[in-house]
């Protein structure tokens, strides 16, 4: 489901990525992304650069974090 992103690129890769998977209907709202570690694993990149494209996400009201939880999608 999640490919390897090129490190030149970093969170706006991650943010194509994870939101192209919410438009075509891969991520529906509710579901749950994998866990912050298994994520940035599977797409290459470092926890914190994850973390920049889940804030970009969640500032364009695509995903929702919750506390002690991972975020979700919100589509």
């Amino acid at each position: 489901m999640f490919q390897p992103v090129d490190h030149q690129k970093t969170a706006a890769a991650v943010v194509e990525q994870i939101e192209d998977l919410i438009l075509k209907g891969v991520l529906q709202s509710g579901d749950k992304l994998p866990a912050e570690r298994d994520l940035a694993e599977q797409l290459a990149v470092s926890r914190p650069v994850l973390r920049d494209a889940l804030k970009i996400l969640e500032d364009r009201k695509l995903i929702e974090a919750r506390r002690g939880g991972e975020p979700s999608s919100r589509t």
